[in-house]
């Protein structure tokens, strides 16, 4: 069922009235253009790339709204999450902070430690160490363990003064 925004006999969730859509209406909306219209300036990176909206979400916001939820706080938006590859889709998508969906981004390195596979970044937020500086030692072939070590300054001895 198709309805144009504002007019009230049409509207069932509530959420669209013109002008005043709810947050998780406008989302639901911009999941579709990206994965639907190739006229869309993100098409080439969700619908271009093969990703789409499931049929159960694509001609109804109610059910969209049922399966993923209100959305928590204005900090929050949509993600694409276990599988950032997936569809939009129930079971793969939530509501997550920039935080959560900086983590679950192509470039984000992921390693396992103790048995936990995590963000690079988070391991080095936790143990108080500086990313650069990790990368840097795993770039060079370092051995995780070895790599998450803090390091070691050298100290530079005596510093001498010339006097002219």
């Amino acid at each position: 069922m198709t309805f144009r925004i504002g007019n009230p006999s049409k509207l069932r969730h509530g959420h669209a009235r013109r002008g005043q859509q709810s947050a998780e209406h406008r989302c639901w909306q911009a999941i579709k253009r990206r994965c639907c219209d190739p006229k869309n300036k993100k098409f080439k990176y969700y619908g271009g790339r093969g990703i789409k909206i499931c049929d159960h979400w694509k001609d109804s916001f109610e059910n969209f709204l049922l399966d993923v939820g209100p959305r928590p706080s204005p900090a929050y938006s949509i993600d694409r999450f276990p599988n950032r590859n997936g569809n939009y889709e129930p079971g793969n998508v939530r509501w997550a902070t920039r935080a959560e969906q900086a983590s679950n981004r192509d470039c984000t390195r992921i390693v396992i430690l103790n048995g936990i596979s995590e963000p690079l970044a988070a391991v080095c937020q936790r143990l108080g160490l500086n990313l650069k500086i990790v990368g840097a030692r795993l770039e060079r072939g370092w051995p995780l363990d070895k790599a998450l070590t803090p390091p070691r300054w050298r100290c530079p001895g005596k510093i001498r003064r010339i006097v002219s």
